[in-house]
């Protein structure tokens, strides 16, 4: 549990690097406030998130920090299952960034067998342009969490690809 706060202590301040850009909406959270020129302090701990699943059918959830995730321009927490558990090659309409909080991570991109992708671990950061054919997975044993942040809202669109025919 200490090293989870201390990951969950990296993502904050990564958290404070990329607010600029987020939409300053509180999440709905019982969180200390303090209003200072209009806009709002936040301050979550791990147990002030509400994981929500991401999508009927996928093991997969969300806590929003800013923003609604999938529509307006949002910072999220996301969390996905250990043991191996990797997503349907997809894209997103608009790019998007991220950090690995725990676990261990890959994004193979189109045509990249999973096991020759890059692994990341808890620090790490991965990028992906818009429509950039991908997978997401979590290839430890144990779940997966990580930040990302998007100017825009986010959203999920299955693909066939090369990802896909190297499982």
């Amino acid at each position: 549990m200490k090293k989870f706060k201390y990951i969950m202590t990296i993502g904050m301040l990564v958290l404070g690097v990329v607010w600029s850009n987020a939409q300053n909406t509180p999440p709905d959270t019982s969180v200390q406030r303090l209003n200072t020129d209009g806009e709002t302090a936040i301050f979550l701990t791990p147990e002030d998130l509400k994981w929500e699943t991401a999508f009927d059918g996928f093991p997969i959830n969300f806590a929003k920090v800013s923003g609604s995730t999938f529509k307006t321009p949002h910072s999220t927490f996301s969390k996905f299952p250990g043991g191996n558990f990797i997503t349907p090659p997809h894209i997103h309409a608009h790019s998007y960034q991220a950090v690995v909080l725990s676990g261990k991570m890959i994004n193979p991109m189109e045509g990249e067998k999973p096991e020759d992708a890059k692994v990341m671990g808890p620090g790490s950061y991965w990028y992906v342009p818009a429509n950039q054919i991908h997978t997401t997975g979590c290839v430890s044993k144990e779940p997966c969490v990580f930040y990302m942040h998007q100017p825009v809202p986010f959203n999920f669109e299955p693909r066939t690809s090369e990802v896909k025919k190297n499982k």
